[in-house]
């Protein structure tokens, strides 16, 4: 098999060892607009990378992403315009403490939150402040990952207040499904 995958959905993928890439549109994630000081590429409002994940390291003949992985990354493109204010919604909750529990540093403790911000930051007082401290940079589709056996979605963000980690928000298209840092957040305990 090529490493590279034509797809009516996604574009033109490129095989990354561990997963299919390409740049996508993500017009509704524009609003967040938090722009790192030191990241070695922004991409232009509106676009990020999107990495659809198998489940083993090929170098060579490595397989397609599987169809129900597929199918949870485009429902996430397609319901991006209720996603990315539920996100914005869900974040919110999970600094202020009353959304479900993440175990993550930052659960119900906005002071800290805002210790690690700039001091030229508007006061984190709503959902919509959400939007100036971060910026989407991927949409990673995983087939299972750490506490959750079917496929979901990682949007990976940076963010201004944890420029190390980032945050992830865990998906399944639908709505918010879990919280951590970018690239490895778990579901949120049952």
């Amino acid at each position: 098999m090529s490493k590279t995958w034509a797809d009516a959905r996604f574009g033109q993928l490129t095989f990354e060892e561990f997963y299919w890439s390409t740049r996508i549109a993500v017009p509704a994630f524009a609003v967040y607009s938090y722009r790192p000081e030191f990241a070695l590429e922004i991409l232009p409002d509106g676009e990020c990378e999107l990495e659809m994940h198998i489940r083993e390291d090929y170098t060579e003949n490595p397989p397609l992403p599987l169809p129900e992985l597929c199918a949870v990354v485009e429902r996430v493109l397609q319901n991006q315009s209720l996603l990315a204010p539920a996100v914005a919604t869900a974040l919110w909750k999970e600094f202020e403490g009353s959304g479900p529990r993440s175990g993550m540093w930052w659960h119900g403790n906005i002071p800290l939150l805002m210790e690690h911000s700039s001091p030229s930051l508007p006061p984190l007082d709503g959902p919509d402040a959400i939007y100036s401290l971060l910026r989407l940079v991927s949409v990673e589709g995983r087939p299972r990952g750490p506490g959750y056996r079917d496929p979901l979605v990682t949007l990976t963000f940076d963010a201004e207040f944890d420029e190390e980690h980032g945050i992830g928000v865990l998906t399944d298209g639908d709505s918010v499904v879990g919280i951590g840092y970018g690239g490895d957040p778990s579901p949120f305990a049952r």
